[in-house]
């Protein structure tokens, strides 16, 4: 029996990532540049080069997978994703959502974080979210519709 999707929410992260990620690959572009001009040829600039690729892969790998979050529910759980990261929460192991607030300064920023209330936050950007509980955990997650979704979590 195929899964039913009952709600889906993306949200993007703050535009500062999106410019963070331009400043990334021009420093990344500008350092291949000078070892270019300052190699006496290509050669020599080869492992150079190559370290400055992976850290500009790598960089933009992480950047990019924290441009969205996406909250899915279906019958069956509550998915949440950042890039390759993802959260599965199977429908029956929650036993309370309800709307709340939250401070970056509890995670020290925002993203997938531990916070200092023993919760584990996936936020993306601004203080308003739900507070999941489960059996072994409880989760703060960004939303711009936290009443809604814990209607339709409180359905199962």
């Amino acid at each position: 029996m195929e899964e039913k999707i009952l709600y889906e929410e993306k949200q993007r992260t703050y535009l500062v990532f999106y410019g963070l990620l331009i400043v990334v690959i021009l420093i990344e572009v500008l350092a291949i540049a000078i070892q270019l001009i300052i190699a006496d040829g290509i050669i020599e600039a080869v492992p150079s080069l190559a370290l400055s690729f992976i850290i500009l892969a790598g960089l933009t790998f992480i950047l990019v997978n924290f441009f969205f979050l996406r909250l899915r529910i279906s019958d069956k759980e509550f998915k949440i994703s950042y890039g390759i990261f993802k959260l599965r929460i199977p429908r029956e192991a929650i036993s309370n959502c309800q709307p709340t607030t939250f401070s970056w300064k509890t995670y020290f920023g925002w993203g997938i974080r531990p916070g200092f209330d023993k919760t584990f936050a996936w936020t993306s950007k601004g203080s308003k979210g739900i507070r999941v509980e489960t059996k072994g955990r409880t989760f703060v997650i960004s939303t711009g519709n936290a009443k809604k979704i814990c209607e339709v979590l409180g359905e199962g």
